[in-house]
């Protein structure tokens, strides 16, 4: 619909869906210029307003803009569940990386217990040992 070559709106364009010939033709129109002409970050943030105006009309008349009404609806609620499952993402994320930091406390605390032991072993092998030769060793 949009010719960045030109700076035009084909309004007859096909993939508008005749949305500009509407009732609410003048409010998408307005929305939809808003959109593609918008230099905001993140894009069309300077456009709430005329997306909103577009909105109220398709809602006046939903014997023609039904179909939009319902897309909108369904739009939100992906939307809600969405956020609702990255709240469980991020949950179980929190829960999965407070247990892995436990785990491995508790590992090191087992290492460090682990390394007392063995050379507590060691120095009662040395004493063990009685201070014998080891293999064909020599004493002088």
């Amino acid at each position: 619909a949009f010719n960045p070559e030109t700076g035009e709106i084909n309004w007859d364009c096909p993939c508008l869906g005749g949305m500009a010939h509407g009732t609410c033709g003048e409010q998408f129109k307005s929305a939809f210029s808003c959109f593609v002409y918008s230099e905001e970050e993140p894009k069309g943030m300077d456009c709430v307003s005329v997306f909103k105006d577009m909105q109220e009309c398709f809602r006046a008349h939903p014997e023609e803009y039904a179909s939009e009404l319902e897309d909108n609806e369904e739009d939100e609620e992906e939307e809600e569940e969405s956020e609702e499952l990255s709240g469980d993402v991020v949950g179980f994320v929190e829960d999965k990386s407070d247990n892995e930091s436990d785990n491995e406390s508790n590992n090191e605390s087992n290492n460090e217990s682990d390394n007392e032991s063995d050379n507590e072993t060691d120095i009662e092998d040395l004493s063990d040992a009685d201070h014998k030769p080891r293999d064909g060793a020599s004493q002088n």
